[in-house]
């Protein structure tokens, strides 16, 4: 049980060493359809699971597919999401599917057959399905193709998303022109990729790590693991 537990999360260490190069090489988009189809092969798998190892196995591989949403996603958010609409945007973004979660947890605890896991972990399908339609539709992100050297298609998106389209818009015009420099800055400093090595060299780097760390030991130090 425990194992089972944690699976989420050992699967989700281990897609945290893909993801980042997956969400640069492929695109924020590309790794957003990725780990949505993961998800929905696993959630099959764990929807279909006939003893506690199959259950776990589907575990750990959603929670590779979790990593990969949990990477790409916010970095698509904050280079698409409007100045005015960031903050809070990205602040909601791991917010809503608690509480849907457990509404539909709670609505099963009562079932008597297997459906009782079954049905919740079916449900998660529904998420993926909607992501991989909604992506169709989505421009990719500006920060991106200015990286790719497409800086006309990086105008395009940037017009999408600020300014119905214009692309001779004073703020998109300005919003490039702030990307193409960040961007330029970072080569001319060199790699902006650090390594392991140079992480634990710097710092300010290996500080910043460490925020980061307490944030995951913070969400669970309260013993939630346990109780559930």
């Amino acid at each position: 049980m425990s194992l089972s537990t944690s699976g989420l999360y050992i699967g989700a260490t281990l897609g945290a060493l893909v993801f980042p190069s997956v969400a640069d090489r492929m695109s924020r988009r590309g790794a957003i359809l990725v780990s949505a189809l993961l998800t929905l092969v696993f959630v099959i798998i764990q929807t279909a699971s006939v003893h506690i190892a199959m259950f776990t196995f589907a575990r750990i591989g959603l929670g590779f597919a979790e990593a990969g949403s949990a990477i790409a996603t916010p970095t698509y958010l904050a280079e698409t999401f409007p100045y005015k609409y960031r903050g809070w945007g990205l602040g909601l973004m791991c917010d809503f599917y608690y509480v849907v979660a457990a509404g539909v947890t709670y609505g099963t605890s009562e079932f008597t057959s297997t459906w009782s896991w079954r049905l919740p972990s079916l449900l998660q399908a529904f998420w993926s399905i909607l992501c991989i339609v909604i992506l169709v539709f989505l421009p990719e992100s500006p920060r991106y193709l200015a990286f790719k050297d497409q800086a006309g298609q990086a105008l395009t998106a940037l017009a999408q998303i600020g300014s119905d389209g214009d692309e001779s818009d004073p703020l998109v015009l300005a919003q490039l022109q702030e990307i193409v420099d960040a961007l330029e800055f970072e080569r001319s400093h060199g790699n902006s990729i650090l390594s392991l090595k140079e992480i634990a060299k710097s710092k300010t780097v290996l500080r910043r790590l460490m925020l980061v760390v307490s944030c995951a030991l913070a969400t669970v130090i309260v013993g939630n693991q346990i109780g559930s």
